[in-house]
């Protein structure tokens, strides 16, 4: 009703032409409030001066309508805490119109909250540490010819809360790095493509190939960020160093391929409250947060992933049930492997973990999860022909009856009969000559043995002293070349050279 009523005022300002509507100056914070608040439909309010170290918000509508902020190409600054926004359109602040200005210094350099059907045009806002402009909660905004760069954590910060939400346009928006900010509401295909940030929502059936999120080259911010986008493929996308990576968000069907998203400053992939998508070949290294974070989404499949030296953990399973987990390798993460905090029917098998702490259970309840299948076919992740449950880096048991498996079960973190590995991985016996430890004896192997030969690199003396006389010399790596050209005639056989 309020927007019809506002719609209506608007239409009878244009039919009796533009004489009725009256121009404002302001000078400073106060000064400029108190003329939106007085403004009628139709009015503009024209900044005449910088406003320099202002202590939280500057410029507020507070449920004003229908008014033009003319920042009149000055600056509106910040004091630097961060705490502020430069221009903030509180819930119901509708139909305005904010223009030529520059924002630095705040949390937000300007924020819609529950705002719609509002213009931002010719605004440059830098160096705020929330976003430069942010969207929350808001529909029917459109942000036009506005660069939005070296803001800390998001040049745009967008946060809808339904499908409604999505219903903003960005039209020529450049971000840090002087590359595209895009958002789109419809399916899209992009190929091939850079951006500073990419945001879909409402875009089921999309198709995203090659593409390159790159934030500022000196801050980590943006990221690719999908709410409400459902049945999309992402194949082959690069999203690091940025602030995060890729998030998902009442975003269910998707698959994502060949993604990599390293050294982010947040998580490097975040499902939130998702189903039924699909990551696989996901590399998430080195994030200050969690390589994979799962948030209230179950049944969500991860398969073929890496996720290595992140500062939580490389998965962290929150509240998110029935999530399947296979054919990876998690390592070397510096809080734990993975995290799981309320879920439970988990199944994760065939994957590598060598953590300090591979698996921790958080919260007061600890589900059971499934950490092997049957006996099958491989080979597995450590090179041996059947697949079964996972490898662990503190597993202790024997392989007796060289069968891959361990003689004995593995207690996942010492929960009891709830979360056991009846069939825990062991590492093959190592392959003489294998030398780089692939599992393949091949041209790697015979220059790792030269390397060796030549400027005394370390190697596993007792896969690489493959003639058997106790000593690593050019004999060796001369058998080595005629086996890898005929194994039949240049048998090897291995002992445990010296130095």
């Amino acid at each position: 009703m309020k927007q019809y009523i506002i719609a209506t005022i608007l239409l009878l300002a244009a039919l009796t032409g533009a004489a009725g509507a009256d121009t404002f100056e302001c000078s400073n914070c106060t000064d400029c409030n108190e003329k939106i608040q007085s403004a009628n439909v139709g009015d503009v309010v024209r900044l005449t001066a910088d406003i320099t170290d202002c202590d939280g918000n500057c410029i507020e509508f507070n449920g004003a309508d229908g008014v033009t902020f003319d920042g009149g190409d000055h600056v509106i600054d910040g004091d630097g805490d961060y705490s502020g926004r430069g221009i903030h359109l509180s819930s119901d602040s509708d139909d305005n119109t904010l223009t030529n200005c520059e924002i630095t210094g705040f949390r937000y350099g300007i924020e819609l909250f529950r705002a719609s059907n509002n213009k931002i045009q010719n605004i440059l806002a830098y160096s705020n540490v929330g976003g430069g402009i942010a969207i929350f909660y808001s529909t029917a905004n459109t942000i036009r010819d506005c660069i939005l760069q070296e803001n800390s954590q998001y040049d745009f910060h967008f946060l809808p809360d339904s499908l409604t939400d999505c219903n903003n346009r960005l039209i020529h928006v450049t971000g840090s790095g002087g590359r595209p900010i895009e958002f789109y509401n419809q399916s899209v295909n992009l190929q091939d493509r850079e951006f500073s940030a990419l945001y879909l929502c409402n875009a089921d059936n999309s198709i995203l190939n090659n593409i390159t999120i790159r934030g500022s080259d000196s801050l980590k911010n943006n990221g690719l960020r999908l709410y409400f986008t459902d049945n999309s493929n992402l194949m082959d996308i690069v999203s690091s160093n940025n602030f995060g990576g890729v998030l998902l968000d009442n975003a269910d069907s998707n698959k994502l391929q060949n993604v990599k998203c390293n050294n982010n400053h947040h998580h490097s992939i975040h499902v939130c409250s998702c189903s039924f998508n699909t990551l696989e070949r996901t590399e998430t290294n080195s994030n200050s947060q969690c390589g994979i974070y799962l948030s209230d989404s179950p049944s969500n499949k991860l398969t073929n992933i890496t996720s290595s030296s992140n500062s939580f953990a490389g998965v962290y399973i929150d509240r998110s049930s029935s999530t399947i987990i296979n054919n990876s390798h998690i390592r070397n993460n510096v809080g734990m492997g993975i995290n799981i905090n309320s879920a439970g029917a988990n199944r994760i098998y065939n994957n590598y973990f060598s953590n300090a702490d591979n698996i921790n259970f958080a919260g007061t309840t600890v589900y059971a999860n499934d950490w092997n299948v049957a006996h099958t076919t491989g080979p597995n992740i450590v090179g041996n022909p059947y697949i079964g449950g996972n490898y662990w880096s503190d597993y202790r048991g024997m392989d007796n009856n060289s069968d891959g498996f361990g003689d004995t079960a593995y207690n996942v973190n010492g929960t009891g009969d709830s979360n056991i590995d009846y069939l825990p991985l062991v590492m093959p016996m190592p392959m003489c000559g294998d030398v780089t430890g692939n599992g393949m004896i091949d041209m790697d192997d015979l220059l790792r043995l030269l390397e060796r030969v030549v400027t005394v690199t370390p190697v596993d003396y007792c896969i690489s002293d493959i003639d058997g006389n106790r000593y690593i010399n050019i004999l060796d790596v001369r058998l080595l070349m005629g086996h890898i050209n005929d194994s039949t005639r240049y048998p090897l056989n291995c002992g445990c050279g010296e130095e």
